[in-house]
């Protein structure tokens, strides 16, 4: 398939590598109830399950390399893998920046048994078709399936990429987007035991303009089967007499069900519901079709008890298709498996499972591989450990990646809900509303994510613990660790209730010619600045609207209107008043479908044509700064929302987690929680966007920023302007913006950008914490003072009157 696009990022396609490994040692580790129904407790004990999934691990010494497990079997499994065969020459100014930057990597295949040993398929080459010098290509083998007599049969992605762009025209110019070119290919290859190339076929014609994109094949006695987005189709090996086998639908998944047939999974043309079918490849038909389960995303083969098996989001089920019922066996993160690690799954006929995961360091730099055998065992004959309950909305991979840490190495488990389980396509607040319930029925969990939760409700009412008196008794945490407006904005009458590790700064910027030079203001200091603006100019972009603006303002000054310790609330206040007028301003709603698309512009384009008077700011890093300044050509102020009191800047906390007053084992959690604020918990995570709350990091990730790196030729020496003789500083990233030839470059943090932004972290004090329910009750009177129903003291009144009744009822 080939495409010309304007302006095309093309991604590298990596072929996961494994190389030489040897298993070594072993390690057991707990599982999941496997009953269905046991989908979590808070306040009470679930029952006592009849049998349990528990996990086993073997390392491997695979020389520090990813591991990609491309086809299971029941002995074992194949894998890509590599061997470096030389050392290419540096190309022109190419300096050496890490090591093996300049290895000649040769594509091997290998099969893999489960207790470690390596065998090198000795007839296999790697597939490297010819392309024209100057062209960038990249191979990948996507699916890989083999029959009974070890016979193989591999489906290999192909894609390149050049420019036909005249002589002097440069990827940094607009006009070589133009000329950009990408072709994509598919393969089937097959192979005997030992690897050697029996025949190849290419799938699709490059030039044709139908997207073709194959997502399976399966050996079908001496044919092979294909599933695509084109349909499903049969064909001999060498890729003679293809023919489509008539499926209603989107095929996505081919396995091997329980009695040997060959099986399906396809979401249906009509309803979109998932379907199975088995497939008879001898007559090119459908032997038969059964209603498949809801939410699930892909399908292994058969064994053991059931049909088939499937996966949904993190949670294993078995299927059986005559009576439609599946069966919840067990969630990745309960048998200590994180879910984004696994290079590769598997069911061996036994019911057991089978998973290889490569386990990278923060810095992703040493990886880790281990084989994981799941095995279903009695309650009875697993020792227990003494487990918590942490309640979420959403398991993000942080989270997961802590529980995974703790419990392997603790005689505590932690126990995850997650209760996302229970949202639906009409109601995306069900888990948040069945959690908040329950709490505030006295049915808490141990542990507490707070992301989403009404913090100051909970802390206020009591039903989360003082950290404070933790941190005092840790010898490795201290208040003065942390930067003390962080900590102020999560005290509630002087308690922390919650963990802090990372947060980011949401913001409004002008430019200070305009709005000034100090942060912090009033909604009748905005309507000045706005009348100093040309006519038509808006505060913020088209989309955002008066209830957008409403909440943003609401969750800034939460702690100005409601006062959850005394119950006292002030929307019967003229600053309210103030704040709905100032929400008129906006729009009621966006009407994108009469919005004219081909004028849109950028805030940075709609700020310098006086069309738009500020921008909204996600600040999460120092190079942000650097970024945004050079977006908008510097001299911005940081000047934040309009607010009651003080600066209308917030905080949103990452990773902020409680500990309930039930909570049976307080120092237990803790040492959970802790994990999440110590200077090493934090530079062990892998996946976090924004600045530390430890004093220390924060320091250290300034530091980075600020230092400037130059450009040095390939002797290594750097090189100089020659209009100044200067060095020349290296880029730390660039942007188009429209109307532009090139891309807009910026570089380290300059020590006035990183005063700058340093000011707007320290002064914040405000926390995002918004409370769901207190917005709806708003909301549903000041629907009235736009429609122009109501003026804003009537509405002001009403809102005191209900907020009054409601605060007061929960506390």
């Amino acid at each position: 398939m080939k495409k010309t696009f304007r302006a095309l990022i093309a991604s590298v396609l990596a072929v996961m590598m494994i190389f030489s490994l040897a298993a070594c040692g072993s390690k057991e580790s707990g599982g999941s109830a496997a009953k269905p129904g046991n989908t979590g407790k808070t306040g009470g004990k679930e029952a006592v399950p009849e049998f349990v999934y528990v996990s086993s691990f073997e390392k491997a010494d695979n020389n520090n390399r990813p591991m990609g497990a491309a086809c299971f079997t029941e002995t074992g499994f194949y894998a890509t893998s590599s061997d470096v065969v030389g050392q290419r020459e540096p190309r022109e100014g190419e300096v050496k920046e890490w090591e093996g930057q300049f290895d000649i990597i040769r594509e091997t295949l290998e099969f893999v048994t489960y207790d470690g040993k390596v065998s090198k398929l000795s007839g296999y080459t790697p597939f490297e078709p010819e392309v024209p010098e100057n062209h960038n290509f990249n191979v990948e083998l996507s699916s890989l399936a083999t029959n009974a007599d070890g016979e193989l049969a591999a489906l290999y992605h192909t894609s390149e990429t050049w420019s036909d762009a005249p002589e002097g025209v440069t990827e940094n110019d607009m006009a070589y987007w133009d000329y950009f070119q990408y072709v994509e290919n598919w393969y089937l290859r097959t192979m005997d035991k030992t690897g050697a190339e029996k025949t190849l076929v290419k799938l699709n014609s490059g030039d044709s303009d139908e997207w073709f994109w194959p997502n399976g094949l399966s050996f079908a006695g001496d044919k092979i089967l294909i599933a695509a987005n084109t349909g499903l189709t049969v064909m001999g090996a060498d890729g003679s007499n293809p023919s489509q086998i008539t499926i209603a639908g989107y095929v996505n998944s081919i396995f091997t069900m329980k009695d040997g047939s060959l099986g399906v999974a396809y979401s249906d043309e009509m309803t979109g519901e998932t379907k199975i079918a088995a497939i008879d490849p001898a007559t090119g038909r459908v032997a038969q079709t059964w209603d498949g389960p809801r939410y699930a995303y892909s399908f292994f083969t058969g064994g053991g008890d059931y049909d088939l098996y499937y996966q949904s989001g993190i949670n294993i089920y078995g299927f059986n298709l005559e009576s439609g019922e599946n069966e919840k066996l067990f969630d990745w993160l309960n048998v200590d498996v994180l879910s984004n690690s696994l290079a590769g799954f598997s069911v061996k006929a036994d019911g057991s499972f089978i998973a290889v995961t490569n386990s990278w360091d923060a810095k992703y730099e040493n990886v880790t591989t281990e084989f994981v055998t799941i095995m279903k065992k009695s309650y009875a004959e697993v020792p227990q450990k003494e487990s918590l309950t942490l309640a979420c909305q959403w398991a993000d991979v942080t989270l997961q990646e802590a529980v995974i840490r703790f419990n392997r190495n603790s005689n505590v488990r932690i126990e995850v809900i997650d209760y996302s389980q229970y949202n639906t396509d009409e109601d995306y607040n069900a888990g948040l509303n069945k959690l908040t319930t329950e709490i505030m029925s006295g049915s808490l969990p141990d542990i507490l994510s707070l992301q989403g939760m009404p913090y100051q409700q909970l802390a206020a009412k009591g039903l989360l613990v003082d950290l404070y008196p933790f941190m005092d008794a840790d010898s490795e945490i201290s208040r003065d660790d942390f930067l003390p407006n962080v900590l102020q904005a999560l005290e509630e009458n002087g308690k922390l209730c919650s963990t802090v590790s990372t947060f980011n700064i949401v913001t409004l910027a002008g430019a200070a010619q305009i709005v000034g030079d100090k942060p912090g203001w009033t909604c009748d200091d905005v309507k000045d600045a706005l009348a100093k603006m040309p006519e038509g100019c808006t505060v913020l972009d088209q989309f955002t609207t008066s209830g957008d603006i409403l909440r943003d303002v609401l969750t800034l000054d939460a702690d100005y209107y409601v006062d959850w310790t005394t119950g006292q609330c002030r929307f019967d206040s003229p600053e309210f008043a103030d704040l709905l007028e100032f929400s008129k301003l906006f729009p009621n709603a966006f009407d994108s479908a009469n919005f004219n698309w081909d004028e849109y512009q950028s805030d940075e384009a709609r700020i310098s044509e006086g069309k738009q008077l500020l921008t909204r700011l996600y600040l999460g890093s120092f190079d942000d700064i650097a970024r945004t300044e050079a977006q908008f050509g510097g001299n911005l102020t940081y000047i934040g929302f309009p607010t009651a009191s003080g600066v209308g800047s917030y905080l949103n906390v990452s990773s902020g987690y409680g500990i309930s007053s039930s909570c049976a084992d307080k120092e237990a959690a803790w040492q959970f929680l802790r994990g999440f604020m110590t200077e090493k918990g934090l530079e062990n995570q892998n996946y976090y966007y924004g600045f530390p709350a430890n004093r220390n990091l924060l320091d250290k990730q300034l530091k980075e920023a600020m230092t400037v790196e130059y450009e040095k030729d390939e002797n290594g020496n750097y090189k100089l302007d020659p209009d100044t003789g200067e060095r020349i500083p290296v880029s730390r990233g660039g942007f188009w913006m429209e109307g532009m030839n090139e891309p807009i470059a910026y570089y380290a943090v300059t020590q006035e950008q990183a005063d700058k932004l340093m000011e707007v972290i320290n002064t914040t004090t405000k926390l995002y914490s918004q409370n769901t329910a207190v917005l709806n009750i708003i909301t549903e009177q000041t629907d009235a003072f736009f429609a122009g129903q109501k003026t804003a003291e009537e509405v002001g009144k009403l809102v005191q009157g209900k907020m009054s009744i409601y605060v007061n009822e929960q506390r």
